[in-house]
């Protein structure tokens, strides 16, 4: 706040979270587009005052897409940096390795002066440029091969409702124009990235809230969200090492894929915004539990720490907002908020 401060904000107050910022409902904010549906969460609160016109900009953390999901649901930006670019200090942690401070705003301008305002030195030398740089080249600065863009169509296909999937390739045309070129690239199925989310996110949410939990005042959390804290009591030190070792696998692996390419496109969630109350959403006729669809698009960028944005790209048929997740190479934070502007500003969509 202090710098935010300093540079002139004017702090209104505080906004609705999920309980713990475990979640991606928000009871009980609606959705301003439409108050029968989710506003998304964690950072639902934020999510829907910046789309509500109530504020210009709004912090959020993003633990598994505590951020990008709420903005998709309402229609506006919303940046997750590079892990640590934006200190966690005095952030009630949730999972001390995959929390993250992001920015929910309307533009993508916005959120890159917020970005800067915010800015810490990176504190994790495992997710630095691959030759060891904290910066990386802009766009204009890269070579011609790497106006590329990485989609990862086998995952999308998978998991994706076939309207989201229709006005994603819509995007696809409108960054064809732009002059960009797409690599299918191969993606670990959701399964694997879900493992290494709640392997290691349990653990360590447990930890920070272990005196809650198994003290007197248990009774004052939400009784489904005590429950889904306790198995994290139950996963042993080897277990989360090991977790973390993949992770580690999976960071090296990322940024070496990602190194050819301008930056990676997919939709940010799989399906229409659910409505308050639905537990289930459909997907190619499978029935999805909420939290699953909502988080697969995003909750991989936190396993590997990657900088991520949701931007507006479209509504669907019940006139809901659509985000578009563009996703960046480690550090490269102003390279991928150069793309995303591009869009932004080529699409023309402001909701």
């Amino acid at each position: 706040m202090a710098k935010l401060r300093k540079a002139g904000a004017v702090i209104v107050g505080k906004t609705n979270t999920q309980e713990l910022a475990y979640g991606v409902i928000t009871p009980p904010t609606r959705n301003p587009r439409n108050l029968d549906y989710l506003p998304g969460g964690s950072s639902g609160g934020s999510a829907a005052a910046v789309a509500a016109g109530m504020v210009a900009a709004a912090l959020g953390t993003d633990t598994g897409g505590s951020v990008r999901i709420p903005a998709s649901c309402c229609g506006i930006v919303g940046f997750k940096p590079t892990r640590d670019r934006i200190s966690t200090q005095g952030v009630m942690p949730l999972s001390t390795t995959y929390d993250h401070v992001g920015v929910l705003t309307h533009t993508v301008s916005d959120a890159r002066y917020l970005f800067h305002v915010l800015t810490e030195h990176p504190g994790d030398s495992l997710i630095r440029a691959a030759d060891g740089r904290t910066e990386r080249p802009r766009p204009g600065e890269r070579a011609s091969h790497d106006r590329v863009l990485a989609v990862p169509w086998d995952y999308i296909r998978d998991r994706t409702d076939p309207e989201i999937v229709q006005i994603f390739e819509d995007v696809l045309g409108v960054l064809r124009r732009l002059g960009y070129g797409f690599e299918a690239v191969e993606m670990e199925p959701f399964d694997e990235w879900k493992a290494l989310q709640l392997t290691v996110r349990l653990p360590e949410a447990y930890l920070t809230h272990r005196e809650v939990l198994e003290g007197s005042r248990r009774g004052l959390l939400q009784r489904d969200l005590a429950e889904r804290l306790d198995p994290g009591r139950d996963i042993s030190a080897l277990d989360y090492l090991a977790a973390h070792a993949i992770r580690r696998e999976k960071i090296a692996d990322w940024t070496r894929k990602m190194e050819r390419y301008a930056g990676l496109v997919m939709p940010t969630l799989p399906c229409p915004v659910p409505k308050v109350g639905q537990e289930q959403v459909q997907i190619q006729g499978n029935d999805v539990p909420v939290w699953d669809a909502l988080v697969s698009m995003t909750a991989p960028w936190n396993v590997v720490g990657f900088p991520s944005v949701s931007v507006p790209c479209g509504v669907d048929s019940r006139g809901l907002p659509v985000g578009l997740q563009v996703v960046g190479s480690p550090m490269d934070d102003d390279g991928l908020l150069d793309l995303a502007a591009q869009f932004q500003a080529a699409a023309g969509i402001r909701l």
